[in-house]
């Protein structure tokens, strides 16, 4: 065993350790947001597609509250799209990519979206609400984070207030951090990597 343990020069084991750090530090960037969505980035609510332009605009409305709430402040909002000579997915479509550009654009980060699938009142005058969000990287459009639920109030509470309580639930999961990516240490360089001058010698 003593013999296989000296057989690894200093150098040899330098540059072993020097490929694992490698491989880790890839594995690490490639997924910045591994500890959460920092609350200090720069966040955006993108248009969401509803049955309605005014559902759309509610939920836009309460995603923004949701946010605030759950400690994500200084939201930027794009303007307004109007598109009113193409089909209402279309149109959707359209307002999300324009909205992206301009965020794009800003230099923000994080986009917050929705579609939703049922916005209505049943014959109990039960009002129901289902919804999918999604949370964009702005920069390359990559979906970070997804989630659907349903709700369904008593009769004659108003729609938006069930939308809020199935919102606010649903952002529970989102997984957020109050640290910065600067703050965050995913990994640790050890002394002997940061100053090879003072390492101790092998003996």
């Amino acid at each position: 065993m003593n013999c296989l343990i000296r057989s690894f020069t200093p150098t040899r084991i330098q540059t072993l350790l020097a490929v694992l750090l490698t491989v880790l530090l890839s594995a690490c960037s490639s997924n910045p947001y591994r500890a959460g969505y920092p609350v200090d980035r720069q966040w955006t609510v993108l248009p969401v597609a509803a049955p309605s332009e005014d559902a759309s605009i509610q939920v836009e409305l309460l995603l923004t509250r949701a946010l605030t709430e759950h400690g994500i402040t200084g939201l930027q909002h794009p303007p307004q799209s109007w598109i009113d000579d193409q089909t209402k997915v279309l149109r959707d479509a359209h307002k999300l990519k324009n909205a992206s550009q301009w965020a794009r654009q800003h230099g923000i980060q994080l986009g917050l979206t929705g579609i939703v699938d049922n916005w209505s009142q049943d014959a109990a005058n039960r009002p129901q609400v289902t919804l999918s969000l999604k949370l964009l990287d702005i920069q390359s459009g990559a979906t970070l984070w997804t989630t659907t639920g349903s709700s369904e109030g008593q009769p004659g509470v108003p729609i938006s207030e069930v939308a809020q309580t199935l919102i606010n639930t649903l952002l529970d999961s989102l997984p957020v951090t109050r640290k910065s990516l600067s703050d965050i240490g995913w990994f640790t360089l050890p002394t002997w990597a940061t100053m090879p001058s003072e390492r101790t010698p092998f003996q």
